[in-house]
């Protein structure tokens, strides 16, 4: 059974990643957009995930994690 990601890991990933806004009054609901990332900070974010997990987003999936909480669905599906 692989290790579930959790919100205080992608948190942890966004900082790993060079993302300089303060993540940790990100709700895992909010928007990224909303809190001032840009494509950049997500590109990265992704790349570090993909680094930590194993999983690889394609491209045609990464419009569809706008939030924590997408990102941690789509992690952690099966």
């Amino acid at each position: 059974m692989k290790n579930m990601l959790t919100e205080a890991d992608v948190k942890q990933a966004m900082t790993d990643s060079g993302v300089t806004a303060d993540v940790s009054n990100l709700g895992s609901e909010q928007a990224f957009s909303e809190y001032g990332l840009d494509s950049l900070d997500l590109f990265n974010l992704f790349v570090e995930l993909e680094g930590k997990t194993g999983v690889t987003v394609p491209d045609e999936d990464l419009d569809k994690l706008k939030s924590i909480d997408d990102v941690l669905v789509y992690f952690n599906k099966s």
